[in-house]
């Protein structure tokens, strides 16, 4: 867990799941890129983490089983409200979104901390 406070919450936010999209976030054509297998080692100590993907490139069980992460699928056509129950599933007030693509954003509007990658 970490336990964040940000201006304006008015409360300690207290973090302990990570949802990951894949495609432009951990990977570049579906290979990761070096160095994200070690990060997520260290991010997997305090946080229970997940693969969020509509596996467009094919590579995301592969990528699930080398990072040692669960991996949920979602549809190529409603991807945004799989990630999106898939959130509210796991409970958005203490979870991390990290994504970048039309497929995230309903799920980055509603995480407890949303990060955005560009």
């Amino acid at each position: 867990m970490l336990k964040v406070s940000l201006p304006g919450r008015g409360r300690q936010l207290e973090l302990k799941k990570l949802l990951l999209d894949l495609n432009g976030t951990l990977t570049v054509d579906g290979i990761l890129e070096n160095g994200v297998k070690q990060r997520i080692e260290d991010i997997k100590k305090n946080f229970e983490v997940y693969l969020l993907t509509a596996d467009t490139r094919g590579s995301g069980s592969q990528v699930a089983e080398e990072l040692g992460i669960q991996l949920f699928k979602v549809s190529g056509d409603h991807g945004n409200q799989d990630k999106l129950d898939f959130l509210n599933t796991v409970g958005a007030e203490e979870t991390v979104m990290i994504g970048n693509g039309f497929n995230d954003s309903l799920v980055l509007e509603q995480a407890a901390l949303s990060i955005a990658v560009i």
